[in-house]
């Protein structure tokens, strides 16, 4: 008996993980309102919030002390619910409460497509992989797929599922699910 305790500390310590934090390190105020997303790059080198000021600002880690803001993004008309990075780093989507979803370039700040379409607000959107695919969830009850021919989405797919008020939980549609539908 003894063993088999010491066999489920190792393995919740060795799957689990042990270092929890336990107060924050930095803290500073990145908005002019609330904060509705946060979200690390791929490579961890950067973080984006996302705000009810209807702004996405890129934030860098200097020195492992501070952070610096590396970029504000603007072009949304309403709170801006959710943000994603893609997975090379160059790109990040925002899904906003103004019923659209914008993918800025994370170089230059500039704004590259809106993605509208839904009758209600965008409450999360995601890269499907690269950035030639999204996902988008919005409080009408649908989700959009969309692929690089930015104007148009591949599904409309109405949900049975109930939706809180903090966002549609993307990570319930499987993608598999979704290629019998179309050659993406």
């Amino acid at each position: 008996m003894a063993n088999k305790k010491f066999l489920n500390a190792y393995l919740y310590n060795f799957v689990v993980g042990v270092t929890i934090p336990t107060k924050a390190h930095i803290k500073f105020e990145a908005h002019d309102g609330e904060i509705m997303s946060a979200r690390w790059d791929y490579a961890g080198r950067y973080f984006a919030t996302a705000g009810a000021d209807r702004k996405i600002k890129i934030w860098e880690i200097s020195k492992g002390i501070s952070c610096e803001l590396k970029s504000t993004l603007t072009g949304s008309n309403a709170a801006v619910m959710g943000i994603d990075f893609d997975t090379s780093g160059t790109m990040i989507l925002g899904s906003s409460n103004d019923f659209a979803t914008r993918v800025w370039t994370i170089e230059d700040c500039r704004l590259r497509h809106t993605l509208t379409g839904h009758s209600g607000k965008v409450l999360s959107a995601k890269f499907l992989g690269d950035a030639t695919r999204v996902v988008s969830g919005s409080h009408d009850r649908t989700l959009k797929v969309w692929r690089n021919e930015w104007s148009q989405f591949i599904i409309l797919a109405f949900l049975g599922l109930g939706f809180e008020e903090q966002g549609l939980y993307l990570h319930k549609v499987r993608w598999v699910q979704l290629q019998r539908f179309g050659d993406f």
